[in-house]
């Protein structure tokens, strides 16, 4: 009977040190022993796309000895442990399931004097970190001698060789290094790291034609970056990547080339909640303050088919509320539709009613502006420069002030002092049309380009960027046209 006992009581206490064992594994323990650091205070915080937030402060324990605790386990991500009194800093890195461990260092020289205990992640990362530091030390006096060597290459064609030759085989062993990693760490952060950090490995064929080097470069730019990888949005790698993505080195600043690119961009991170949401909201942030000419339409594109079709599970109904009116107010407007059309009266004498659409020329600039607005004042001898230029190259302005009657001496006093008076100035004394609303008027200047059929080619362009803008399109139509006739 008593054997039964105590082993029933082994039982028990291997249950209850076992409860134990997995309760002090919960939440995070990070310790951190810093030498040669006097201060009793650091900061910890964490990269948030190209931006840093604080996640704790801490105080010394005693000198050199910090604690970051508590009973939720961080986001997984790249840290950053910042000491403020000597402006110094070191990354590290944070796993689900390995929260528990400790950084040991030198503020002589953070990396290389590294020890970690706990945490096979940072013993990895640190690892990796300091054989590139002493590979790229070598590489950086090998490319300083080739430097000078060349500067008489007669002379030292032998010893050219041979040291590029030698670059040639460090490069190779750090490549060489990078794959075995890699290939022995698959799920590893450091693995993500790396390979977000690769080129792409265009072949050599393929790189004799800058065309196709394009092309192969754009088709293959995410072979590299595990958009499942959850920890990368807590890195400054991953936005650093899909703003290059959709900038105009990779991908056409156009709507549809850009609706084309953000589509590839959620499609890759549809299976990693996280991703998807980061990178659907840079997104529509991106768009949503885009200064590129008719770069709303990619806006209205992330409104309709992600937001609205709930794939934006995270979003409250105010906030989507509010992204579908913005979206609403646009899309009428985006390049390609016809403006809608407005009519009101001269301000000239004799009063006559005039409509947007009535206006017979080649070109229509939709101009709004207010007399008391300071960008109106600046951007009006720019206007009239332009008007002066391209007026017989088919272009008229419809320009409207926005006041009511009770401004009505305002605008004309406006018009005669900065000599206005050269093309068709409108007002709605009443506020009939409700142009601002159907334009989404908020501020002035705006500034619309029409075509003939009163085709919106162009919006919400500065009144020194019009000639640019002009040029452009007026240079498109004169090589359509050319086409066109050779058919």
């Amino acid at each position: 009977m008593k054997k039964i006992t105590y082993a029933l009581w082994a039982v028990v206490l291997i249950a209850i040190f076992s409860i134990q064992a997995t309760n002090n594994e919960q939440g995070h323990t990070i310790e951190f022993e810093i030498k040669n650091y006097a201060n009793t205070q650091m900061i910890v915080a964490y990269h948030q796309g190209d931006k840093q937030y604080i996640s704790d402060t801490l105080t010394a324990t005693k000198p050199g000895f910090f604690t970051m605790s508590g009973d939720e386990e961080l986001t997984p991500g790249m840290y950053i442990a910042f000491f403020p009194s000597i402006g110094k800093s070191f990354e590290f890195l944070v796993n689900r399931g390995e929260q528990h461990f400790k950084l040991s260092t030198d503020t002589q020289n953070f990396v290389p004097a590294m020890q970690v205990k706990g945490s096979p992640e940072n013993k990895l990362f640190f690892g990796y970190l300091n054989y590139l530091t002493e590979q790229r030390t070598e590489r950086t006096g090998m490319t300083k001698l080739l430097e000078e060597l060349k500067k008489d290459e007669a002379a030292n064609e032998a010893k050219i060789n041979d040291l590029e030759a030698e670059i040639k085989k460090l490069d190779e062993v750090v490549i060489k290094y990078q794959k075995d990693l890699i290939q022995n760490n698959p799920n590893s952060f450091t693995t993500s790291i790396i390979k977000i950090n690769t080129p792409i490995d265009i072949p050599e064929e393929i790189r004799k034609d800058d065309i196709k080097s394009f092309y192969y470069y754009k088709e293959h730019f995410f072979d590299n970056i595990n958009m499942n990888d959850e920890r990368l949005v807590r890195s400054p790698m991953l936005i650093q990547k899909l703003n290059l993505f959709i900038s105009d080195k990779v991908t056409v600043p156009h709507p549809d080339s850009t609706i084309v690119a953000v589509d590839k961009i959620l499609s890759l991170a549809d299976e990693a909640p996280e991703v998807l949401r980061f990178s659907l909201a840079h997104l529509l942030n991106t768009y949503a303050k885009s200064k590129i000419v008719c770069m709303d339409a990619v806006y209205v594109h992330l409104v309709d088919n992600y937001y609205s079709k709930g794939k934006a599970e995270w979003i409250d109904e105010e906030s989507l509320k509010k992204i579908q009116e913005d979206a609403n107010a646009l899309r009428p407007l985006l390049c390609g539709k016809i403006a809608p059309d407005i009519a009101m009266q001269t301000l000239t004498m004799p009063v006559a009613s005039k409509s947007l659409h009535g206006i017979e020329s080649k070109y229509t600039i939709l101009f709004m502006w207010d007399p008391d607005c300071g960008h109106c004042k600046k951007s009006m001898p720019d206007m009239v420069k332009f008007y002066d230029e391209y007026k017989a190259k088919g272009v008229e302005v419809y320009a409207i002030c926005t006041k009511t009657y009770k401004g009505e001496a305002e605008c004309k006093k406006f018009i005669e002092e900065k000599d206005m008076g050269r093309w068709l100035n409108m007002i709605d004394p009443y506020y009939r049309s409700r142009y601002k609303q159907i334009y989404n008027v908020k501020s002035t200047p705006v500034i619309y380009i029409l075509d003939e059929k009163k085709e919106i080619l162009a919006k919400r362009i500065g009144a020194d960027q019009i000639g640019e803008v002009m040029d452009k399109i007026i240079e498109r139509d004169k090589k359509l046209a050319e086409e066109k006739a050779n058919k």
